[in-house]
């Protein structure tokens, strides 16, 4: 995560001091001069914070991790005016640095794209601005509007989704679990083999007290019928907590489309008893229930 030296923190109030009350002067709006200025601190905020934190951590598209020749760009998924505005809209009391490197963290990141990729983006006016039906949580919007993908492009069966796992492009990465029907019924955070630990929950010769009993018995169901768990890859990250806000928006809109496809969801992954597909499969291996 983003983290702001210690010996940096009142230089970072003083940046963020200078620039509120220069545009509450002038105004917001579409006044350029006040977003340049608030571009400007954004870029002496990134200078203040842990050097740890560079290129090599920032999410790359599946096209520069495949490019043989490295070429990328820099890209903030979200453009710096809407991050200004955010900055802008902090009351007096919220001036703090944790909640200022919050707001960088989630806002002020930036993606590795190939030229190509940003050729799209400007082809499709969307160079600096979001799409306008954008429901400001998808960071990734301008991406999913032009076909660039952070992770990729298809759906594995078990065993590949274990080779690809096997030669990581990243530290971590957000998957999705989906049935035969190409619905997604999980969303998840992973590093190494966790997305493939799922499967292997069924057979445990005992179950937790808090078992997600929604997400077993939808795998059950699936392979009791002969059929297979599709996988697929959404996003490699470096940065875990990077990984975990994506996860989470992710989430957060597959509820909103659909308050009961996830398997995952807050309250009601703990509910329920394993079904008769699930004591069947276990029965067929020799464990009880």
């Amino acid at each position: 995560m983003l983290r702001l030296l210690p010996e940096n923190h009142d230089r970072a109030a003083a940046v963020l001091e200078i620039v509120v009350q220069e545009t509450h002067r002038v105004g917001l709006g579409s006044n350029r001069s006040a977003l340049l200025r608030v571009a400007q601190a954004v870029h002496e905020l990134w200078e203040l914070k842990d050097t740890d934190d560079d290129l090599g951590k920032a999410p790359r598209s599946g096209a520069v991790r495949r490019s043989p020749s490295g070429d990328c760009c820099v890209d903030h998924p979200v453009p710096q005016s809407y991050l200004a505005e955010k900055l802008l809209s902090l009351g007096k009391e919220d001036h703090r640095v944790p909640y200022i490197s919050n707001l960088l963290h989630q806002y002020g990141f930036f993606c590795l794209l190939t030229p190509e990729e940003k050729d799209r983006l400007v082809d499709a006016g969307l160079a600096e601005t979001m799409p306008a039906k954008w429901n400001r949580i998808d960071r990734y919007a301008r991406y999913s509007e032009v076909g660039i993908r952070m992770g990729d492009d298809r759906i594995y069966s078990r065993d590949e989704f274990q080779h690809l796992l096997s030669g990581p492009a990243a530290e971590f990465y957000v998957y999705r679990l989906r049935t035969p029907a190409n619905k997604v019924f999980y969303i998840g955070k992973g590093e190494e083999l966790r997305a493939l630990s799922h499967e292997k929950e069924l057979y445990r010769k005992c179950f937790r007290t808090h078992t997600n009993w929604k997400k077993l018995n939808k795998i059950a169901q699936v392979l009791r019928a002969g059929k297979s768990i599709g996988y697929e890859l959404e996003s490699w990250h470096v940065d875990e907590t990077q990984a975990f806000l994506r996860e989470d928006e992710l989430i957060v809109m597959a509820e909103r489309a659909n308050p009961w496809i996830l398997c995952n969801s807050n309250g009601r992954r703990w509910a329920g008893k394993p079904n008769r597909h699930l004591v069947a499969l276990r029965a067929e291996h020799g464990l009880e229930n």
